[in-house]
């Protein structure tokens, strides 16, 4: 989230009144998902630290919005960049490394070349399953 006073809980359900309370780890159940918010200083949250919180949930695909700084120069990541038009995604790729997968974002709704800088501009109201494939398709199967 790009707002850093924003919180991913709503201040007028219980959750929010918890964690105003002062609890540190509210966890909301319903019937077919379940959510944990833990409060805490993530100004200085690396991609390290969120691997090591999610290293038991055995995931296949991590998708992150953020982190582009960390992420933008490892070759082990696949990246999709989103921006808001071709002057935004040569800024954004700059410094990044492949692989870039796609470019997407407001950019997809707007007149736009079919590629910038050799990578395809997607839009994923169209084309989206067809990303979802090709992410797919990356995936290693591990033993589960």
């Amino acid at each position: 989230m790009h707002d850093f006073g924003a919180s991913i809980d709503q201040p007028r359900k219980d959750t929010g009144r918890h964690a105003s309370a002062g609890s540190r780890v509210v966890v909301a159940v319903a019937p077919t998902e379940l959510a944990l918010i833990r409060k805490m200083d993530t100004s200085r949250f690396t991609l390290e630290a969120l691997s090591e919180l999610l290293g038991a949930q055995k995931l296949d695909v991590l998708l992150l919005e953020g982190f582009h700084t960390e992420v933008s120069r490892r070759s082990d990541v696949v990246k999709i960049i989103t921006a808001k038009d071709e002057r935004d995604a040569l800024d954004r790729l700059e410094g990044t490394s492949a692989p870039v997968l796609a470019i997407t974002g407001v950019i997809s709704a707007r007149e736009h070349p079919s590629q910038i800088a050799g990578i395809r501009v997607v839009d994923l109201d169209d084309n989206g399953q067809t990303l979802t494939d090709e992410i797919a398709a990356l995936v290693k199967p591990t033993d589960s």
